[in-house]
């Protein structure tokens, strides 16, 4: 996912991060901290992803177990 927010920020959009940070580590993204939302959630909370995606254009989907036996 930080890959993705480098190229978006590259490109001159605002970006929203939402992450349970379960796979994740939030030093990816500090870089760019300060260009950036950064919401610690779940998308398996119906309330903070609709609050979340609230006037979004585009929302990439990156939330995935990528762990077979978890």
């Amino acid at each position: 996912g930080s890959y993705v927010v480098e190229a978006l920020i590259a490109e001159g959009a605002y970006v929203t991060v939402l992450d349970n940070l379960s796979t994740g580590f939030y030093t990816n993204i500090q870089p760019y901290r300060d260009k950036i939302a950064f919401i610690t959630g779940d998308i398996t909370n119906v309330a903070t992803c609709l609050s979340v995606s609230r006037d979004k254009d585009i929302i990439f989907h990156l939330a995935a177990d990528v762990s077979v036996p978890a």
